[in-house]
């Protein structure tokens, strides 16, 4: 791979857990770990930001993004999903992939997953425009 195609723009995480399982990737694979450290390179937490410069009451002093989003931005909502949080999609994921789970529940799980997931960057985006909204 060319690293040179990786270096260019911003990416918008909440946590360090992509850099995390990023670092696991450059280690388990070495000849891609400059490709993947150049991805690494480009990580922006939005999480760190929030902690270090936004407050907000129903916060409850803590800066996840499920307590984070419902405070700032009225147009996201986890509700209506199967799957409502990281720990219950990791749990599933790993059933789905790992466990001896039928074809078709496979894809439901796949489903919820994707579902979750896509709630997830929406959310990401629109905290991220609402702190470029009040910030400018």
């Amino acid at each position: 791979m060319n690293p040179g195609r990786f270096s260019d723009g911003a990416i918008v995480v909440y946590s360090n857990y992509e850099k995390r399982v990023l670092g696991e990737l450059a280690a388990a694979f070495p000849n891609s770990a400059p490709d993947i450290e150049a991805i690494m390179d480009r990580l922006v937490d939005l999480e760190r930001i929030v902690r270090a410069h936004v407050a907000h009451p129903e916060f409850r002093g803590r800066t996840s993004l499920k307590k984070v989003v419902p405070a700032l931005v009225d147009d996201v909502t986890y509700d209506d999903l199967e799957v409502q949080n990281g720990l219950v999609a990791s749990h599933r994921y790993e059933q789905a992939i790992l466990g001896d789970v039928p074809k078709e529940e496979r894809k439901k799980v796949c489903d919820e997953l994707r579902a979750y997931c896509e709630t997830d960057t929406l959310a990401e985006l629109r905290l991220f425009q609402e702190l470029r909204r009040v910030c400018q």
